[in-house]
């Protein structure tokens, strides 16, 4: 059974296959990351309204997503030709001048054409290299407890270019951890997706997906489970670094345990951590 759906970016109308449902996959049309809802999504609701209300839908309207194909569903249709017999049509001699003429003419044009490119220096355009798409980056985070180590349910992971020059600011503390997990179509998390990063939180067995190109990358994590001790301030030049991309950087951490790295992203990467007890940050 077909999931369908509007991409959270362009609203292009998709369609997957069930068992893609909770992947995160590129839309074929605006190639940012888009996850397949499931089946009681108000988005799927809606896009099957859409669907009946239009009654039969233009083919290529409709793009199909799976893992590295776009399938176009078209219907070609041939028409036939009118047979007549040549031997029917008269054809004066004045119109045979005028033909003969005119063909003189164009082959005149294209003789001079090919003439005057053939002075003319041409400049060869060089083909830019295909941007690297995003992959998939899976990762871990846990704290130190008494009992051993447990899973940070609910920890925060913030990702963006090394590179990136913002211009604007988020406000941090409607990233906090201690804040809901916003919607995949939040404008917040759109934003840092359209910076080339990526938001998320971890599942309560401390799991997390990244979907980013190849490269290094800012990378903010914030426990959720594991608060620092009172005494200890976050660093201040952690604070001024994120401070050049979120409001607030104090109340986005907040409490908690943090780390403030740079990592290098390529395709099959993993990140695991584990907030230590030992750890200042």
């Amino acid at each position: 059974m077909a999931i369908r759906f509007f991409c959270s970016h362009c609203r292009q109308l998709l369609k997957a296959r069930e068992d893609k449902i909770g992947r995160r996959v590129p839309c074929p049309k605006c190639k940012k990351p888009v996850t397949v809802p499931k089946e009681s999504d108000p988005e799927v609701e809606h896009a099957r309204q859409q669907k009946e209300s239009e009654g039969q839908i233009d083919p290529f309207a409709e793009l199909i997503v799976y893992d590295d194909e776009i399938v176009y569903e078209t219907d070609d249709s041939h028409g036939k030709a009118d047979a007549y017999d040549r031997r029917l049509v008269a054809v004066s001699r004045r119109v045979l001048y005028g033909h003969a003429v005119l063909l003189a003419l164009v082959t005149g044009a294209a003789f001079l054409a090919g003439f005057l490119a053939g002075h003319v220096t041409r400049v060869e355009e060089v083909a830019a290299p295909a941007e690297p798409q995003r992959v998939l980056i899976t990762g871990q985070l846990k704290w130190e407890a008494s009992t051993g180590d447990l899973a940070d349910k609910g920890a925060v992971v913030i990702a963006f270019p090394e590179t990136l020059e913002a211009n604007k600011k988020l406000p941090g503390e409607e990233l906090s951890p201690a804040r809901p997990m916003p919607s995949r179509t939040d404008e917040l998390v759109r934003t840092i997706e359209d910076w080339g990063g990526d938001y998320k939180r971890t599942n309560d067995a401390g799991d997390f997906e990244l979907f980013l190109k190849p490269g290094k990358y800012h990378v903010l994590l914030v426990s959720q489970q594991s608060e620092r001790p009172r005494q200890i301030e976050p660093d201040r030049n952690h604070l001024a670094a994120i401070g050049r991309y979120f409001t607030s950087p104090e109340m986005l951490i907040g409490p908690y345990r943090y780390r403030w790295t740079v990592e290098e992203f390529h395709e099959d990467s993993e990140l695991r951590r584990v907030f230590s007890e030992g750890e200042l940050e």
